[in-house]
């Protein structure tokens, strides 16, 4: 997941996009892309990514697989939504962990916002407390506003979970073979054997 995440940021940096880590814990990573494109950049990746190699104790032994899913969810501009009413809003400011260390501990970093009346939250977990509020306000905001105006929090949850799922072999977006140094796309059907060229952020070689 780390590494798909690092070749993500450099894919991102050759696109002009900027990048910041809004959350990161073991198992899952999120973070929001902006710039020219980026929904159209990154509109190919929601699904499964498979991954294989072997594990560095076991040269040559057996194979491992895992999964990754990514889920790809635009975010409106902060001033496209309706603002929330101050009372309906509880924002809770907690000490966190993962990047920052010590930092984050001390400072209570971590914003949590929830809309009262729909009982949606929204977490966000980087270093500067202010940054978080505005992001975790924009998110909620967002989410609210699409539930108003229609698109319940089951259609966006179901949005989520068909970009995730973890089904059928053709959901699968990539694979990532470092057992021979292959990656196949399974959306564009183009494969390279430039596996590392891939990892450093070279995702033109298979789109």
């Amino acid at each position: 997941m780390d590494q798909l995440f690092a070749c993500y940021c450099k894919w991102a940096k050759t696109k002009r996009l900027s990048v910041e880590l809004t959350h990161s814990n073991q198992g899952s990573i999120q973070a929001i892309f902006t710039g020219p494109a980026a929904q159209r950049l990154f509109a190919q990746e929601s699904g499964k990514h498979v991954v294989q190699r072997y594990p560095e104790s076991e040269r040559g032994g057996r194979r491992h697989t895992s999964v990754v899913s990514v889920a790809v969810l635009p975010l409106p501009e902060e001033r496209s939504v309706a603002s929330l009413p101050s009372s309906d809003i509880q924002v809770e400011c907690l000490s966190g962990s993962g990047p920052g260390g010590q930092h984050m501990q001390k400072t209570a970093s971590v914003v949590r916002i929830r809309h009262k009346p729909t009982g949606l939250s929204v977490t966000v977990n980087s270093r500067d407390q202010h940054s978080n509020r505005r992001i975790a306000m924009r998110m909620i905001t967002a989410m609210v506003n699409d539930r108003i105006n229609g698109q319940s929090k089951a259609a966006y949850d179901a949005n989520r979970k068909s970009q995730t799922k973890m089904g059928r072999g053709g959901d699968k977006v990539r694979t990532y073979s470092f057992v021979n140094g292959l990656v196949i796309d399974h959306v564009t059907g183009r494969r390279t054997n430039d596996c590392k060229g891939v990892m450093k952020g070279d995702l033109g070689l298979v789109r």
